[in-house]
């Protein structure tokens, strides 16, 4: 089975965050993961709207990359207290560089 992996991290105010997000599902892929990444989702829905289908997708996956700054988002900070919940194993980008 492949291993899936589901991509955290600040999209408000981050000019170039699909960069960012597209940068670590290439990463992952690259080493056999199946990716989630949430940036793929429409653009200007209300953002309670968005992490009932962050849950879903996390709920799938084997693990969580969270990408710096996370700890400045109140979306990531929701998805990392769900991936604690869910004893999801957690990286960050920190530790990967």
């Amino acid at each position: 089975n492949m291993p899936v992996i589901y991509i955290a991290g600040p999209i408000t105010g981050i000019e170039h965050y699909r960069w960012n997000f597209m940068n670590a599902q290439a990463h992952f892929e690259k080493q056999g993961y199946s990716v989630f990444n949430p940036t793929f989702m429409p653009p200007g829905l209300p953002h309670d709207s968005y992490m009932p289908i962050c849950y879903k997708m996390m709920d799938v996956c084997d693990s969580v990359y969270f990408l710096s700054g996370w700890e400045h988002s109140e979306g990531a900070g929701l998805e990392f207290e769900y991936a604690v919940a869910k004893g999801l194993k957690i990286l960050f980008e920190k530790e990967e560089k």
